[in-house]
């Protein structure tokens, strides 16, 4: 993955070489130093994926490998190992052991091991390809280099110019993971917007969330300085 530079640049969740969300942090800060200087506005967005390792489809876990042109063994070996993927339950008692049967993991995949979270970033890079298809983004004026947003395994920050755009991103994401059938948390917050709002997943459930616990990529500490005057 890494000598064919497949992982996508904007995931630091489980790439070598990187300092994982302290690159993260680092970027954003980056941003608002430029916006600040410039007197310029943005709009961010941070997307939380609910229960993301319970509600990754085996289906697109094998989907994404082809997408990203995996050996076509390691594909059917991948496809095999989950047809084996089991689990159990214990319920220690008084006097007693109470055990359930094997049962078949049927979504999502496990947490604690090497290659759960490495499958779940692989399963998250059609949706950077969308998102960078948009060309969209906050520019930095010395590189022109945009960035539309930054990932730390199941966290996704928004980047973008304006509030149109990060809702035009927030509608990317979630076409994308329609598709992929995961469900999802958004909570908006930009520089136009004082209070946090559109928290709806895909289905149309609403949600409730803390988003003073999206701390991964730098929410709790850059809530508070993302308040720009307009230019």
């Amino acid at each position: 993955m890494d000598s064919e530079n497949l992982l996508p640049k904007e995931e630091k969740g489980f790439s070598s070489g990187t300092k994982g969300c302290k690159d993260q942090l680092l970027i954003s800060k980056v941003i608002l130093r430029d916006c600040k200087s410039r007197n310029k506005s943005f709009s961010m967005g941070w997307i939380d994926y609910q229960k993301a390792f319970d509600w990754v489809p085996h289906s697109w876990i094998i989907k994404s490998l082809e997408l990203i042109g995996i050996n076509n063994k390691v594909i059917a070996f991948t496809k095999k190992a989950m047809t084996y993927w089991r689990t159990h339950m214990r319920l220690h008692a008084e006097n007693e052991l109470i055990e359930t049967e094997d049962i078949k993991i049927q979504c999502g995949i496990f947490q604690g091991d090497s290659l759960s979270p490495f499958l779940f970033c692989i399963c998250l890079i059609p949706l950077t390809e969308q998102l960078n298809r948009l060309n969209t983004g906050y520019e930095e004026h010395m590189t022109k280099t945009k960035i539309s947003h930054l990932l730390y395994m199941d966290d996704l920050k928004l980047i973008a110019k304006s509030d149109e755009e990060v809702r035009k991103h927030i509608q990317t994401v979630r076409e994308c993971l329609l598709v992929a059938q995961f469900d999802f948390v958004v909570c908006l917050q930009s520089t136009h917007i004082s209070n946090f709002q559109d928290c709806i997943s895909p289905c149309g459930k609403k949600f409730v969330s803390d988003c003073n616990e999206l701390t991964k990529l730098g929410a709790g500490c850059i809530l508070a300085r993302t308040n720009l005057p307009s230019p």
